[in-house]
């Protein structure tokens, strides 16, 4: 399997995780508390491995630095969007804007390489996902904080990819980025919960555990993805995590879905081939 196959193999996976991680923070009493427990089960996993890597490159430490402070924003931003749409709705949107501004900056900022059915493919998921997330469920301030989500997603997911791909040691970049993400969520939740720390903590603890551990099988995979292969269709792979996202809004949390959203469903898994396809010919 060639460089690129590989990356977008290893985006898959991250799509199908994904959902469900974001499934757990949605469906959590208190979203604070299952953030800070999803960011907090990363970094003591992650944590170990400082003793083997050892400091943080030179080269990686501006990156890591931006994509942190990104990250931080964006999980305040991301709580806000759940707390004012459906599922179903909220994340689609969220994931929408991503692939085609995350394809078009890497091209422009990092020297990324897609062919034209590549670009076709992204255009096509971009347009399903709004299709998925067109109308119902979702109001103004949803759609504002969904589309800010999306957006900041786009510029961690270029700051990201840039520490990879400076990184000499794959391993190190990885290592420090989970031991910094576990720091702000902890100590937000930390200061919000006052007199309930303990009994939201507990309380929350499934779910955040459970977001933990998806969330390590979704970033982990995208962020190695983003040293092999073009960081837009990267983004757009996994933005086919709004397929796996319909079925868990409509089954397990009762939202409707209409024939709109599984049309939007269809859109995206045609981009998705067509991505795949452009590597398979590249």
């Amino acid at each position: 399997m060639s460089g690129v196959g590989g990356g977008l193999a290893l985006a898959a996976l991250s799509a199908i995780a994904s959902s469900s991680a974001h499934a757990f923070l949605k469906t959590g009493e208190d979203k604070f508390a299952v953030q800070a427990w999803s960011c907090l089960i990363g970094a003591l996993l992650a944590l170990p491995f400082v003793f083997w890597t050892g400091l943080p490159e030179s080269a990686i430490l501006p990156w890591l630095l931006a994509g942190w402070v990104l990250h931080c924003i964006y999980y305040v931003v991301l709580i806000w969007s759940y707390r004012s749409s459906d599922f179903s709705v909220a994340y689609p949107i969220a994931r929408g804007v991503i692939p085609i501004s995350t394809a078009i900056l890497g091209v422009a900022l990092l020297g990324d390489k897609l062919g034209p059915l590549a670009f076709v493919g992204i255009a096509i998921i971009s347009t399903g996902i709004i299709l998925l997330s067109y109308r119902g469920g979702i109001s103004r301030e949803g759609i504002l904080a969904a589309c800010m989500a999306g957006l900041i997603n786009t510029c961690f997911t270029l700051v990201d990819a840039k520490g990879m791909r400076v990184a000499d040691s794959m391993l190190n970049f990885l290592v420090w980025y989970y031991v910094l993400d576990g720091i702000f969520m902890p100590l937000l939740f930390w200061a919000r919960a006052k007199g309930r720390l303990r009994t939201l903590a507990i309380t929350n603890s499934r779910n955040g555990v459970g977001a933990g551990i998806l969330a390590l099988f979704s970033f982990l995979p995208a962020l190695i993805a983003y040293r092999l292969a073009p960081v837009g269709a990267v983004s757009a792979i996994r933005a086919t995590s709004v397929i796996f996202s319909l079925f868990i809004g409509g089954g397990l949390l009762r939202e409707r879905l209409d024939g709109r959203r599984i049309g939007g469903a269809v859109m995206v898994t045609i981009g998705a081939l067509a991505i795949i396809g452009s590597a398979a010919l590249a």
